[in-house]
């Protein structure tokens, strides 16, 4: 089997892998834990294998799960880019996405609504050498869609820090709501699957539209952002 295979398409059976490349059953099958391991190849026992689908699982907000719950509750999202900024200079981003201090990066800000409420302020910051992505971003196609197209490179993995804040007053303007409100900062960088910065992303939102909820089961922690049953109303 040579060549590229795309999101959710099926592996071959085991078999036929080991004959392609010349090697045991048992190789395959330790190959195929670890990329299943890795997030790379999801199995479903007795259907098959498939290539993991990267731009579903990375959309819309920060977390599979934000999708899901608005599609659930029957909410409308929709996206606003407010600005595309081009040699931005901040440390903080610039760090995060391993260039140098004072290095160009470039920033998409996004508001994000659901049935006309503003639920999330987000701004995603951009290797200096992706102004191109930034700046052909539409609401219509997935960031990470784009910077896989743009690089090769598909979102992996993702370090996340969420503090409580008080909304600064440009934030709390753009979000539609008071200057202090309690809320949170999500300060996150998305990793591709060599360990490589791919996007560093700062989210606002106040704590009275969106919840975190964090849910433990033998060992394994699941982390979701919900929209309050309130904060869709607003038309």
């Amino acid at each position: 089997m040579v060549g590229e295979l795309t999101p959710r398409a099926q592996l071959p059976p085991i078999a036929e892998l080991a004959r392609t490349y010349d090697t045991t059953a048992i190789t395959v099958r330790r190959a195929l834990r670890d990329l299943e391991s890795e997030g790379l190849i999801r199995v479903e026992h007795g259907v098959g294998t498939f290539v993991a689908d990267w731009v579903r699982q990375f959309d819309l907000l920060h977390l599979p799960s934000f999708a899901a719950e608005m599609a659930a509750h029957d909410l409308r999202p929709q996206t606003e880019v407010l600005e595309r900024g081009a040699d931005l200079r901040r440390p903080e981003a610039a760090a995060a996405l391993g260039v140098a201090p004072g290095a160009p990066v470039h920033v998409l800000t996004r508001l994000r609504r659901v049935n006309g409420c503003p639920i999330v302020l987000q701004h995603s910051f951009l290797h200096g050498s992706l102004r191109a992505v930034c700046d052909g971003y539409t609401p219509e196609r997935s960031l990470y869609e784009m910077l896989r197209e743009a690089t090769g490179r598909a979102p992996f993995a993702a370090d996340e820090t969420i503090r409580a804040i008080q909304l600064t007053e440009a934030a709390a303007r753009r979000l539609e709501a008071e200057t202090g409100e309690p809320g949170f900062i999500s300060a996150r960088t998305t990793y591709d699957a060599v360990g490589q910065p791919l996007v560093y992303d700062e989210a606002f939102f106040p704590s009275s539209r969106v919840a975190l909820e964090v849910r433990r089961r033998a060992g394994q922690t699941q982390f979701e952002y919900r929209i309050q049953p309130s904060a869709g109303d607003k038309q």
